[in-house]
């Protein structure tokens, strides 16, 4: 019998990477929840079992998540289209510090009155909780009391990509685990610090932080994408050392900053009792931030707990600031804004940003920016809660309150693109 000798043409990864784009393109994949593109991982891995098979698959790609591309393009939340930043993303993978922390000596007790003790040796903390939830259901399963086993255990971190643009810290890192993690599983991030020159520009510096969201991309596989959002420091920072914790590791890597604009604004608007003064305007190819400070007047401030509980008083006021972003073609950006305050006799003293999720036309020439206070003007009349489970503007009408809202525009500052 003759035989005949078989060849294979394996495809490149550029060319399966080309594939699946078109694949997309023609909306043969369906994005699932978040947008993550999880097909896309799994038309990349069916290939490359295939190739697995047949003995032909690349040395080294057992070990690397994704298996095509950078995370930060396979990466799609509700809010926002990581994609651009794979651009510009510097791969530090091989220059980044990992350190797990000494695992922390926890003992638990139960105590007389039912409720859990928490004691955490190692620092000296202590928690109590109640052994039921406010469904009545018992916070223990399986002898295991949440949050209370380390949660590193059994897990190694990566961290994949970074991308700085001057004000806030991307980072991709992939965990790899011996157990599933549950789909409310996230890691804490703390302690930032950024040298330059010896110097850490965030001692006693504010600063804003998401752990991402955890994407299971194998069984026990997990990507996500981090972010530090930075003060505004005096000083331009163009390379540094960034530090911060993750979990139960001590992360470290270089951060050097992408192309950027900066557009010094300094412009004030005003309305009713309200001021607000645009500061800067940070432009770049993955998109822009809008800097801002402004004073809450004391009577405008955030109505607590206590008011929809136990206020003597059935009337209350607050203001809930807000920016507007549009170009000069009519493109309204959307963004995220995180801001931290100090609080006085005057009011609270808020210094933050917007940060915009999408780069900017290219065509735009301006962007005019609107910002906005919404009052609120709550009653609740002779009726309070009780103290159980969330309270909004429903739970009031429906107890014979009423809430109204206006919004109150304080002018629009027009900034020229460069």
């Amino acid at each position: 019998m003759n035989s005949e000798k078989m060849f294979i043409e394996v495809p490149t990864e550029t060319e399966v990477k080309q594939e699946i784009q078109s694949i997309i393109k023609k909306g043969l994949i369906n994005e699932e929840k978040s947008n993550f593109r999880r097909n896309v991982l799994a038309t990349a891995a069916a290939i490359f079992v295939s190739l697995f098979a047949l003995g032909l698959v690349f040395p080294g790609y057992a070990s690397q998540i994704p298996l095509i591309g950078g995370i930060f393009e396979l990466f799609e939340t509700d809010h926002r289209d990581y994609s651009p930043l794979q651009d510009v993303a510097l791969d530090v993978s091989d220059e980044v510090g990992i350190t797990q922390l000494p695992e922390d000596n926890i003992r638990t007790y139960i105590l007389e009155d039912g409720t859990i003790k928490i004691v955490n040796e190692t620092d000296g903390s202590v928690t109590i909780m109640d052994v039921v939830d406010e469904a009545g259901r018992s916070v223990i399963t399986d002898g295991v009391i949440p949050n209370v086993i380390n949660e590193t255990d059994g897990m190694s971190l990566t961290i994949k990509e970074v991308v700085f643009d001057g004000q806030t810290v991307y980072f991709t890192y992939h965990v790899e685990t011996d157990r599933a993690l549950g789909d409310d599983h996230w890691f804490e991030l703390s302690r930032p610090e950024l040298w330059v020159d010896g110097v850490d520009l965030m001692e006693y510096q504010g600063f804003g932080a998401s752990p991402g969201v955890l994407q299971r991309i194998s069984e026990h596989n997990y990507i996500a994408i981090g972010s530090f959002n930075l003060p505004v420091f005096d000083e331009n920072v163009e390379y540094a050392d960034f530090n911060f914790t993750i979990g139960n590791w001590q992360v470290g890597f270089p951060i050097v900053k992408i192309d950027t604009e900066v557009i010094e604004v300094n412009e004030t608007v005003s309305n009713e009792s309200f001021e607000v003064t645009i500061l800067q305007v940070l432009v770049s190819e993955i998109g822009g931030m809008v800097f801002y400070d402004y004073i809450l007047p004391l009577k405008y401030d955030w109505l607590g707990w206590d008011f929809f509980t136990s206020s003597p008083v059935p009337e209350g006021v607050q203001a809930e600031f807000g920016l507007r972003v549009i170009d000069d073609l009519g493109n309204e950006l959307d963004g995220e804004m995180s801001s931290t305050g100090i609080g006085d006799e005057e009011g609270l003293w808020v210094r933050g940003t917007l940060t915009l999720s999408e780069p900017l036309n290219q065509e735009a020439t301006e962007l005019i920016i609107t910002p906005f206070m919404y009052v609120s003007h709550w009653y609740l009349g002779d009726w309070r809660h009780d103290g159980v489970g969330s309270v909004g503007e429903e739970e009031v009408i429906a107890n014979g309150g009423s809430v109204e809202t206006r919004e109150v525009i304080l002018g629009e500052i027009v900034v020229p693109l460069p």
